[in-house]
């Protein structure tokens, strides 16, 4: 009897996702509120293969300490494919394109998920970030 080779799970309808990185080197920081003067700078774009979902949810549930948070979507990443790349897709992290359309979206959580023994892939929700300082999730202090 020959041995099952093991299950490995792909993408469903991949689409084409650009990513920007956070550059922290180059943005000005205030040292005493330890918050960004002005926005954010971003650096060098990243295009990788993701599925994508854009159902507003919550994932997280609310107990007596916290609120309950929101996400306008998720896009889901194969963690083989991420480390062929070498790239780790990290919070705060700019989607500016899917599948070709100039979107606004930052990623505010990663949950592995789809685990067959190990998490083959991982969930990188991302929010429509509100306009002022400090109200969407990673705006503020760092």
């Amino acid at each position: 009897m020959s041995a099952v080779p093991p299950i490995i799970p792909r993408l469903i309808h991949p689409q084409t996702v650009i990513l920007e990185k956070p550059d922290r080197d180059s943005t000005v920081w205030d040292e005493d509120y330890r918050e960004e003067h002005g926005e954010l700078q971003y650096g060098s774009r990243y295009s990788l293969k993701a599925q994508v979902s854009y159902k507003k949810f919550r994932y997280k549930e609310a107990t007596k300490d916290g609120a309950m948070f929101a996400g306008d979507g998720y896009l889901f990443f194969n963690r083989n494919a991420l480390a062929e790349e070498g790239f780790a897709v990290a919070i705060d992290d700019h989607i500016v394109s899917i599948s070709g359309l100039s979107v606004d979206y930052y990623i505010i959580d990663i949950v592995p998920a789809g685990h067959y023994n190990v998490p083959y892939f991982l969930m990188a929700i991302f929010e429509r970030r509100k306009e002022g300082r400090g109200e969407g999730r990673g705006g503020g202090l760092r």
